[in-house]
């Protein structure tokens, strides 16, 4: 199968463009930084692509004999480099409209859990481009705070079970939320 792959040197990405070139799939990664992106995955193929910028055409070009897109892209915050009503929502509707119209057989949007009840752009973003692609029929993930050893993720990991194991009192900004860990790769 021929695997398109946007956002793919994140950490969820990375592990999606690991996992499918290891079962021998053909992955196209897409992204902003394809020369490090090359160096980190060299089992993929890279083309430069901006999620925020591009235009259906442009997508177009690159979803010729692709069979599935799987879209890891996101942005945490506005800054100069990302933008998220462009990166979450406007942006990522050009992309499913192109996917549908050249003919994707399946489009999965890696989202956020708990998006609902949490304020915000990020949230709010996240949300709006959720309902745009229900719309379409398209597949969303809803992973939950991910974990990996890789990236950073032991760190963050020991610094979670630090704070499980605490005597002292934590304050928290959504006390009423519920973390739920699952690992990356039970995500893909």
């Amino acid at each position: 199968m021929r695997v398109l792959v946007i956002g793919e040197y994140g950490l969820i990405g990375g592990y999606v463009v690991s996992a499918l070139a290891s079962a021998e799939h053909e992955v196209i990664g897409a992204g902003r930084n394809v020369r490090a992106a090359a160096r980190r995955f060299p089992q993929a193929t890279w083309v430069r692509a901006d999620l925020a910028r591009f235009a259906k055409g442009e997508w177009a070009e690159l979803l010729v004999d692709v069979d599935a897109l799987v879209n890891c892209a996101g942005a945490l915050q506005d800054n100069p480099i990302d933008n998220l009503e462009a990166v979450h929502i406007s942006g990522l509707v050009i992309l499913a409209r192109a996917a549908h119209a050249t003919k994707v057989k399946r489009l999965v949007h890696i989202s956020a859990a708990g998006m609902q009840d949490a304020p915000g752009a990020f949230s709010r973003t996240k949300i709006a481009a959720e309902m745009a692609l229900r719309e379409e029929g398209d597949r969303l993930v809803h992973p939950s705070v991910r974990v990996s050893a890789g990236a950073g993720g032991f760190r963050r990991q020991r610094f979670a079970s630090g704070l499980a194991g605490c005597t002292l009192a934590i304050p928290a900004v959504h006390a009423s939320s519920l973390i739920q860990v699952v690992g990356v790769e039970d995500v893909v």
